[in-house]
């Protein structure tokens, strides 16, 4: 696990992570230094979002620590200090959307997710998202393609999605109207706002 330092404010701020998210732990530490120069004060126990994660700060040994999420006071992916897991996930997302020629759209951690009841479990599921929702919801519908008629539907966090089934965090920025399918952790289709199939 790498260590990566940037003195901001007076402060030296340090995000742990493997060597391989370099690039990305450094954007994520400009954006820390653009926040404080703009007048945003770290203080150890503050959350800030970055592309749809929530960070930790934390502080030990004098220095000002970047840690996993906490969500409704709970630190619901862990209290470690390794933030590769979100960081890669960052970097999935925003490849899957760059892959399929389109502008990612955020989804928060704490963004509703409405499930069919069982589906999480099932093999082959799709993922459909609506437009115009309100805040807090992501607008992401997950479905499994053996319902049949009538289902019951509940509603997650995108954080508990992604320890139920990580594998579908990966495609939550694409826009509104895309259909996706998965078998197991693979995608297996793409579908866009005109129902073009995009990846097969």
């Amino acid at each position: 696990m790498g260590e990566f330092v940037r003195e901001v404010g007076g402060r030296e701020f340090v995000v742990f992570c493997s060597d391989g998210l370099a690039a990305q732990a450094a954007v994520l530490l400009d954006v820390i230094g653009r926040m404080s120069a703009e007048g945003r004060v770290f203080r150890a126990g503050d959350v800030f979002n970055f592309g749809g994660m929530l960070f930790l700060i934390g502080e030990r040994g004098g220095r000002m620590t970047v840690g996993l999420p906490v969500v409704d006071g709970q630190a619901v992916l862990g209290d470690g200090d390794d933030i590769s897991f979100l960081l890669a996930l960052l970097v999935a997302q925003l490849g899957c959307a760059r892959a399929l020629g389109v502008e990612p759209e955020q989804a928060n951690l704490w963004d509703k997710v409405v499930v069919a009841e069982g589906c999480l479990s099932a093999e082959w599921v799709y993922l459909e998202r609506s437009v115009d929702v309100e805040a807090g919801d992501s607008g992401w519908f997950v479905g499994s393609l053996a319902d049949g008629g009538d289902f019951a539907l509940r509603s997650l966090r995108v954080w508990q999605l992604l320890r139920i089934r990580p594998a579908l965090a990966r495609v939550l920025a694409l826009p509104g109207r895309f259909v996706v399918v998965f078998k197991g952790s693979q995608v297996v289709s793409v579908f866009d706002s005109e129902g073009v199939e995009l990846m097969k």
